[in-house]
Formats: structure tokens, sequence, C-alpha cells
């Protein structure tokens, strides 16, 4: 088997991964969210993982609380460092290549951090175990794999490469919003504007904190990081199962509020959002997608934001490594 090129955008809410072998496209999506364990003994569903790795375990995705959510800029983590691995292994899987496959990598690195060339060095040599075998059991199989090559790749790239004639003669805009930060980084052609990247706290995670705040203020009672999800995602607040009514116009208020503090403080940074095409992506952006519609009503809003970046990192390793990677979108 050729070296087996696979693209991962491994953020704070979900790690998303791609691979494009033979003509046939793989993916795969779970929470980030990694919590050291022993003993485990508990039955997992097909987003949850228990993770043996270098003399620890850990469980990976669903099954670990909200509270296990690491919020560290760095992707110069182990729990990042974790989720990475088990997204190789989630295609490794699919490919059924468990044993000694060499991987060719595409992953994300914070814009905020894109300039520090000693930072994303570290985490290449990271990513690569120091260039050693990475072996790694995921739920009772036994993977191993090396890395050869790693790509560190900026986030909000968005579809600029994987649709690259679209936008080869274009000036394009990408807001990007995750779960921590909204980053946004302007594209002269297909190439980025490195003093246009800028990232803010604007993340979903803040807007959920903003929101269980001001409900727990409002009615009295503790609104957890679990409850704070389920209550954005609903659009209301329901206690012990009564929808309760008032709760509707304060996450509205506060969402609306947050939208405009993310175009206010983008263009305190200096970024105009004239004369470009805009384009949305990030899982974020799913929960925003109406409101910043209204703002930008014509932006490109991409059909499947959350693997959007994906999409690019792996256009741009086929283009190094002489494959095509050429995928429908999921």
């Amino acid at each position: 088997m050729n070296d087996i090129l696979i693209a991962v955008d491994s953020g704070k809410n979900s790690t998303k991964c791609l691979c494009n072998h033979n003509g046939k496209e793989y993916s795969s999506i779970f929470r980030t969210k990694v919590q050291e364990a022993t003993n485990v003994d508990i039955d997992l569903n097909s987003n949850s993982f228990n993770i043996h790795f270098q003399g620890k375990s850990y469980l990976v995705g669903d099954v670990v609380g909200e509270d296990k959510v690491s919020y560290a800029i760095t992707k110069n983590t182990l729990d990042h460092r974790i989720a990475i691995y088990t997204a190789i292994t989630r295609m490794l899987s699919k490919l059924n290549s468990r044993q000694g496959a060499t991987i060719q990598l595409a992953v994300n690195f914070p814009i905020s951090l894109f300039r520090d060339r000693l930072l994303k060095d570290m985490f290449k040599q990271e990513i690569m175990n120091n260039g050693e075998l990475v072996i790694i059991n995921v739920n009772n199989q036994l993977f191993s794999f090396r890395i050869s090559k790693v790509m560190v790749i900026n986030e909000s790239i968005g579809p600029i490469y994987s649709r690259i004639a679209e936008f080869r003669m274009k000036d394009s805009l990408v807001i990007d919003v995750g779960s921590l930060n909204v980053s946004i980084a302007c594209y002269n052609g297909v190439q980025y504007d490195l003093n246009s990247m800028i990232s803010l706290d604007k993340g979903i995670s803040t807007l959920q904190n903003k929101i269980a705040e001001k409900l727990t203020e409002k009615f009295g009672i503790y609104i957890n990081s679990d409850d704070a999800l389920r209550v954005i995602k609903n659009g209301y607040l329901a206690i012990r199962g009564e929808k309760q009514e008032k709760s509707v116009e304060i996450i509205q208020s506060l969402t609306q509020e947050h939208v405009q503090d993310i175009i206010n403080q983008s263009m305190g940074k200096g970024i105009s959002f004239n004369n470009r095409d805009i384009i949305i992506v990030g899982g974020g952006s799913i929960i925003l997608k109406d409101l910043l519609l209204k703002e930008f009503p014509h932006a490109i809003f991409e059909t499947n934001p959350q693997f959007s970046n994906c999409y690019s990192f792996l256009k741009i390793l086929g283009a190094v490594y002489e494959r095509e990677t050429s995928t429908n979108n999921i």
C-alpha cells in the first residue's frame, strides 16, 4: 500500500478527519474530549474510544463530560496529540490497514500562533513521535503506524484549495467559527494575507458560557456545561421537562449580541468585509448560520462547514505528493 494521505482538523469541540484512497473517500468526526482513566469497563458507543498509549489509558469522545474540554489555545498538548492519533486510526480501520502504515499528514494550527515557526516545528516533531513508530490501542484493536511527514496548515482555509478554480482569481475572506475562537483570514486568489489573519475569543463556548450565566441568574438554577450546550441547540431552557418561554428571548438576544461582537471586533482589528467573497465555515457556524446570513446575505455558507478545512488540507497534500484527491463533499 502506498503512503496514506490523511487530513485532520482537530478543534476544541470536534476532531474531523478525511482520507481519499484508491478513489474512495473516508471520513470521521468525534468530540475532542480526552480524559485519563484507569480500570475502564464500560460499553462505548461508536463515537467513544478507550485508548491505551505509552503506558496510560484514556477515554476519548462522547463518553467524556463537557467539563473535560480543553480550552488551551496551543495545539501542543497531549489531548490534541491523542485526538489526532485516534483520528488516524479511524481512517486506518476503514482501510483495513492497522499495522505498519506510513502516513503523510496535514493538520491544522491556530492562526494566532501561525507566525511562530518554533512552535510549529515543535508541534510537528511531537505529532511525528520523533520519527518513531506510533503504537496505540483503540477499543482493544492494536494499531501501529509511522508519520513520515506533517504539513501544518493554517485554520480558516475553508474551500480555497479544495475548489481552487473557483477562487484562484478572486479576493476572499474566510470566517471560521470554532468552539474556542473565531478565526478570520483574507486571501488574494489562493495566497493568504498573513497580516489579515486574526483570532477572536468569540467561539461558541464563549456564547455557551454567557447563556449559562444569564439563565442561571434569571431562573435561579445552576446551568452546567452539558445543559448549556443542549440549550443552545434547542433554542430554549427546559426545567424538569417544562419549556421556559422567557428563555427563548434571552438566548436569541445573547446570540445576536455575540454575532455583532464578532463583526465589531474584527473591524477593530483592521478586517474589512468589503470587496471580497465572504465564506463561512466551521462547526460553530451551523449554530450562528441564520444571524450570519442576515449580516452577510451574499456569503458562501459551506454545505458541510465542519469538514471544509479538511478538504483543502487533503487537496494540498495531493498536490505536494502528486496524488489525486478530488472528492465530492460528504
